[in-house]
């Protein structure tokens, strides 16, 4: 959930312009949109606790109309991911830190009320942000899905050797490539975990309705690529230090989409 403390928020943002303009000024960035990720870590045994003291924490930014969606992913080893889109700036900084305030003393002894029920049912909470990279994910001209049916995600986190960015870019306009001569009409999305992840660190997601549907199409969309595929993947493991895979689910009932 989003960090108890309002100015850890603005110092981990402050850090992010930081990390950003670092980047800008080392490589040409391609066309991306940011995100702000929170993390928790859930105790099993109080996630029943955990989701109805969000639902309630949830409330205090509808009620109070925060101007920034909350978009809740959960995975199948209790994280739960926190995605808020951002515009990389320091006019956005002061926005999240003023409106964040504004919900918190909208109702405080509310708002602290909420907070404790949160005491014991996570292991950790940490933050951070990535970039989604519209030139590197794959976008088929008529997707099989649309976007509103996209429930479930397969997370293939993929962590780099130092220094081989570049190298995973080019093969990733290689995968792009394959998918598009293959006709695959299931897309994927890229992303780069930025502050608060291992460096470098990419983020693979693939879409599904449901864990069925994934799988089912997984299955046909590999007999399609074929041996291409297979030896693309062993040049890709080349760069590559760890993977870790993830199932995660949106949950609708626990987001805030901001409404205008």
């Amino acid at each position: 959930m989003p960090m108890k403390k309002i100015m850890c928020f603005l110092l981990v943002m402050l850090l992010i312009i930081s990390l950003s303009t670092s980047i800008s000024a080392q490589e040409e960035l391609p066309k991306y949109q940011a995100y702000y990720i929170v993390d928790d870590l859930v105790n099993p045994s109080k996630v029943s606790e955990y989701e109805l003291a969000l639902k309630e924490y949830i409330a205090h930014f509808k009620e109070n109309n925060y101007p920034y969606s909350i978009h809740l992913f959960s995975t199948n080893d209790f994280h739960y991911y926190y995605s808020t889109p951002i515009a990389l700036s320091f006019a956005e900084i002061d926005s999240l830190y003023k409106y964040l305030n504004k919900v918190a003393a909208a109702n405080p002894d509310k708002w602290d009320a909420t907070w404790k029920k949160f005491d014991g049912t996570y292991e950790y909470n940490k933050a951070g942000t990535m970039l989604w990279y519209r030139d590197l994910s794959y976008e088929p001209e008529n997707p099989r899905l649309e976007a509103n049916d996209e429930a479930f995600s397969y997370l293939v986190f993929i962590y780099l050797k130092v220094g081989k960015s570049p190298q995973f870019r080019e093969l990733l306009n290689k995968w792009n490539e394959l998918y598009k001569s293959k006709g695959i009409t299931d897309r994927y999305s890229i992303y780069r975990g930025e502050v608060g992840y291992e460096q470098p660190c990419y983020i693979w997601q693939f879409h599904g309705k449901d864990h069925f549907d994934f799988w089912s199409e997984a299955k046909n969309n590999h007999e399609l690529l074929g041996l291409e595929a297979k030896e693309l993947w062993e040049e890709t493991l080349k760069l590559v230090r760890k993977i870790e895979y993830r199932y995660a689910w949106y949950r609708p009932d626990l987001s805030y989409s901001y409404k205008k």
